[in-house]
C-alpha cells in the first residue's frame, strides 16, 4: 500500500523510520514528516492525522506537503510557526506540486511591546535573527536523551559571541523546571503574606500598601510587581536535594563561606542533563564562551605564567573555574510593566568592541505557557505573559555607541537613532524545556505580564569568573523568613 511504499522508498536513501503508525501523542518527534492532500475536503480523521504530524515535527524541522497547488500547501500554515514566506518548490507537475517548508527554530512574543514597529518587514528581521541566535536539537538526540553535539556546543557558543545572546530549545527536564518554578511561586506566596501581616507591605497591590517594601536577603524588589527570589523554604529544600547527589555528578564544588555562598565549579563531567545549574551543556557553553581559544593555533596559553599563582594548574589551557550563583526566579505578577532597557554588568575596558563574556546568565521558564495556537495545536509564540527580550548584537561597544545621545534626558532610547535600536529588539518565546543563555553585557529586558491572573516564574542562574563580583542589591541583614518560618 500507499504507507509501505513511502517507508521503503525512504528506507533506500538511509532515513531511519521512527514509527509507521505515527501519534505524536504518545511522545514521539522526526526532523520531518510528509503530508499528501488530493485536493478533495479531507475528512476530520485525516486533518488530525496531518496535525499530529505537524506538531512532531522538531524546531527548525521540515514538513514536505503535496497538494494541487502552491497555494493550497501553504494556506494550511500559520506563518507564525512556519516559514511560508521561505518555501522551496521540490518538484511540479499538472497533477500536484511538492513543497519543503520549515519549521521556525523559535517564535516570537507578538503580542508584547505595542509600542515596537510590526510591519512585515521588520517581523520577517526579527524572526530572522532569532533563528540565526536559535540552536535547534534533532529528534534522535531528543528520543535517545542526548544532549547538544558538539557542532550545536560551537554554534551556541559562536551565537552568544556574536549576537549576545542564544535559544536552545528542548534542552532541559520540563519536569525539574516546573519543580523549581513550583517552588519560586510557593516562596514568594509565604513572603508576600509574611511581608503584608508584619510589615503593611502589599507586593500583589502595591498602590494599595501601606508601606513600601524593601530589599531582603531572601528577595529583592525590581519594580511594582516584578521580584527577585533567591531563597525560601521550598527553594531550600530543592537545593538540600540536588547537594546529595553533587558526588555522584563528578562535580568538583567548593562551596565559598557566606555572603558570597556560591560554589566554585572546577570540573563538571557527568553532571546531569536535567538540573539548570548544573546542567553539562550549559555549563559547557558558558565555559567555552568565558574561555575562548586561540583561532590561530599559537598555543598562545603556554605563556600565561600568572596561573600558577594560589595554587593554580599554570599554563595548561585548561578552562578556567566558574563561580555558579544558586538557582533563583523572577517572578513577573499580573499587570508588570515592560522594563527599561538595560544591561546587567558594565564591559571591563572600553578600548576595544567587546573582549570575551565575564558574565553569563542562564534563563528557563518554570510554568507553562498559556498563549495562542494555531489550528493545529501548536504554539505561535504570542502570549500575554510576557517574556525577556534582548537588543541583538548590542554587548558590543561599537553597536552601543552610535545609539548613545548627548541631547536626551533618556541617553539610550531618545534622538535620531530610536528606530535603528528598536529594528534589533528581538523577542523570543520559551517553552518549558528552553533556554537561554546571554552575555549580561547584552541590553535586554523583561516584558510586561498583562494577563489577569498568571504568575510567571522565570528561573535563573548567574555564572561569572571567580576573580569577578557582582555587587546585587540584597540586604543580608533583613530577613523574611525566620527559622520558625522556614
Amino acid at each position: 500500500d500507499e504507507q509501505q511504499y513511502w517507508c521503503k522508498s525512504l528506507e533506500k536513501r538511509a532515513f531511519h523510520i521512527v514509527s509507521r503508525h505515527h501519534d505524536s501523542s504518545n511522545g514521539l518527534v522526526c526532523d520531518a514528516a510528509i503530508i499528501v492532500n488530493t485536493g478533495d475536503v479531507l475528512p476530520k480523521t485525516t486533518r488530525d492525522q496531518a496535525s499530529r504530524r505537524k506538531k512532531a515535527i522538531v524546531p527548525g524541522g521540515i514538513l514536505l506537503c503535496m497538494d494541487t497547488s502552491v497555494e493550497a500547501c501553504t494556506e494550511i500554515l500559520d506563518a507564525r510557526v512556519w516559514c511560508v514566506s521561505e518555501k522551496e518548490t521540490l518538484f511540479t507537475s499538472k497533477e500536484f506540486v511538492l513543497m519543503a517548508i520549515q519549521k521556525r527554530a523559535c517564535p516570537i512574543n507578538r503580542a508584547s511591546c505595542p509600542w515596537k514597529p510590526t510591519s512585515t518587514t521588520l517581523i520577517e528581521n526579527e524572526l530572522s535573527m532569532v533563528a540565526d541566535a536559535t540552536i535547534t536539537r534533532s529528534a534522535h538526540e531528543l528520543l535517545n536523551g542526548h544532549g547538544l553535539t558538539e557542532n550545536g556546543m560551537k554554534e551556541a557558543v559562536a551565537a552568544i559571541q556574536k549576537y549576545g545572546y542564544c535559544v536552545v530549545r528542548n534542552l532541559l527536564d520540563k519536569d525539574q523546571c516546573l519543580q523549581w518554578g513550583t517552588a519560586v511561586v510557593k516562596d514568594f506566596d509565604a513572603a508576600a503574606n509574611i511581608l503584608l501581616k508584619r510589615d503593611g507591605v502589599d507586593l500583589r497591590h502595591p498602590h494599595e500598601s501601606q508601606n513600601n517594601p524593601q530589599n531582603y536577603r531572601e528577595m529583592a524588589m525590581r519594580e511594582d510587581l516584578r521580584v527577585d527570589l533567591r531563597d525560601g523554604p521550598a527553594l531550600r529544600k530543592l537545593r538540600q536535594r540536588d547537594k546529595r547527589y553533587y558526588k555522584s555528578w563528578n562535580i568538583d564544588v567548593v562551596e565559598e563561606p557566606p555572603p558570597a555562598n556560591d560554589p566554585i565549579i572546577t570540573s563538571s563531567s557527568g553532571s546531569p542533563t536535567s538540573c539548570l545549574r548544573f546542567h553539562s551543556d550549559v555549563l559547557e557553553i558558558t565555559k567555552r564562551t568565558m574561555n575562548p581559544k586561540d583561532s590561530q593555533g599559537d598555543e598562545l596559553y603556554k605563556g600565561n605564567f600568572g596561573r600558577y599563582n594560589f595554587g593554580g594548574t599554570g599554563p595548561d589551557g585548561s578552562m578556567q573555574p566558574l563561580r555558579i550563583g544558586p538557582m533563583g526566579g523572577i517572578l513577573s505578577l499580573p499587570g508588570s510593566a515592560d522594563q527599561a532597557i538595560h544591561a546587567d554588568t558594565p564591559h571591563l575596558f572600553e578600548h576595544l568592541d567587546h573582549l570575551p563574556a565575564h558574565y553569563v546568565n542562564a534563563f528557563a521558564l518554570g510554568a507553562h505557557v498559556g498563549g495562542v495556537y494555531d489550528n493545529d495545536g501548536i504554539f505561535t509564540g504570542s502570549t500575554s505573559i510576557g517574556g525577556t527580550a534582548f537588543v541583538h548584537g548590542s554587548h558590543k561597544l561599537s553597536v552601543t555607541a552610535k545609539w548613545h545621545q548627548e541631547d536626551s534626558n533618556s541617553s539610550l532610547l531618545g534622538g535620531t537613532n530610536r528606530e535603528d535600536m528598536l529594528r534589533h529588539v528581538v523577542r523570543p518565546s520559551l517553552q518549558v524545556g528552553d533556554v537561554v543563555l546571554f552575555d549580561c553585557r547584552v541590553l535586554h529586558f523583561g516584558l510586561a505580564n498583562t494577563s489577569k491572573d498568571v504568575q510567571r516564574p522565570l528561573l535563573y542562574v548567574n555564572m561569572t569568573h571567580t576573580w569577578f563580583h557582582d555587587p546585587k542589591n540584597w540586604n543580608n541583614r533583613k530577613q523574611i523568613f525566620t527559622t520558625n518560618t522556614a
